[in-house]
């Protein structure tokens, strides 16, 4: 129940989760994020359990349903941005923790941008097409001040909040796939 104890501290565990599947999300660019590839235990932690789909690659030979930065359902923001006006406490802790989270992931960009190369040349599918680690790089902004950085992010966030394709790709794996949505 909404207020009790156990809810608000789901809903916690939900902002901290949604914030850092958000970050890599983005830098990832984690695709197939219908409802039925992303998981939430009852303590209110978020999981997505699919990567078959990444990098440069996404379902439906990249026809683009999936063009929000990060999946930012309804259904999600009503726990997020319980006032839908996005400036609750509950959405300026989403915004606070995926700005700083972001900040933090590019102070070991080259760390992480160099594990992605490492597997360049191995033949997986998420390598086959376009630059995945130049556009990784390009990702992580790194030419902008940590200032640019974070607007940035507070830009990606409100894209993602306002992305009517969330909804109609969650739909379409309704219809297809009789995955709830």
């Amino acid at each position: 129940m909404p207020g009790s104890p156990a809810f608000e501290a789901a809903r916690h565990n939900f902002i901290a989760s949604e914030a850092g599947y958000a970050i890599a999300s983005f830098l990832l660019q984690a695709k197939d994020r219908h409802n039925g590839n992303l998981l939430i235990s009852n303590e209110g932690h978020l999981v997505h359990i699919d990567f078959g789909f990444i990098l440069e690659i996404s379902p439906g030979g990249n026809m683009g349903f999936e063009s929000a930065a990060f999946k930012l359902s309804h259904e999600m923001t009503q726990l997020l941005d319980p006032g839908a006006n996005r400036s609750s406490a509950t959405w300026t802790e989403f915004e606070e923790l995926v700005v700083r989270g972001y900040l933090a992931a590019r102070t070991v960009a080259e760390p992480i941008i160099a594990t992605v190369a490492l597997m360049a040349q191995s033949g997986l599918p998420c390598y086959s097409r376009g630059a995945p680690v130049d556009n990784l790089r390009r990702r992580f902004h790194l030419e902008m001040s940590e200032k640019q950085a974070a607007a940035f992010m507070r830009q990606v966030i409100n894209d993602a909040y306002a992305k009517w394709t969330t909804g109609f790709y969650d739909y379409i794996q309704a219809l297809q796939n009789r995955i709830p949505y």
